[in-house]
């Protein structure tokens, strides 16, 4: 039973907390009324009054009231992601061994266990790739 508590608090610990899109080094993306395409930078600044963006041309300074839609890149975390997959193929991995066969042995059951675990991390992994991380509207400032 400790141990089962020790990892909910271990989890809920290290869950991310989500916060507001203003925070310097943060990576955005802004549309003003007037544009149709994405602004995209890293906050260097920000106030009651101005964003300041950093992009790879230069800086950009941002009116807050001219900002029509302001969304903030929330990376995924790998190692929850490969975590979970591999879990989910150990899982597998287990349930794959036990209802296979009657007469397997004890080696038998590891390797399917393992192999179960491997895949989980391989899916992880591709699944990271593809996905990592996503993009959050914040209400306008």
């Amino acid at each position: 039973m400790r141990w089962a508590l020790a990892v909910v608090w271990l989890a809920v610990w290290s869950w991310p907390v989500p916060g507001s899109a203003q925070e310097p080094g943060d990576s955005v993306r802004l549309r003003t009324p007037m544009g149709e395409t994405w602004r995209y930078g890293r906050i260097l600044a920000a106030d009651e009054r101005e964003l300041v963006l950093g992009q790879p041309d230069g800086l950009d300074v941002f009116n807050r009231r001219t900002i029509a839609q302001l969304e903030r890149w929330n990376p995924r975390r790998p190692e929850w992601v490969l975590g979970t997959w591999a879990l989910g193929g150990l899982a597998a991995g287990t349930l794959a061994a036990t209802l296979v066969s009657d007469d397997a042995t004890a080696e038998d059951i590891v390797v399917s266990i393992l192999a179960g675990g491997a895949v989980g991390m391989a899916a992880g992994f591709l699944d990271f790739k593809v996905r990592p991380g996503s993009w959050t509207e914040v209400p306008p400032p």
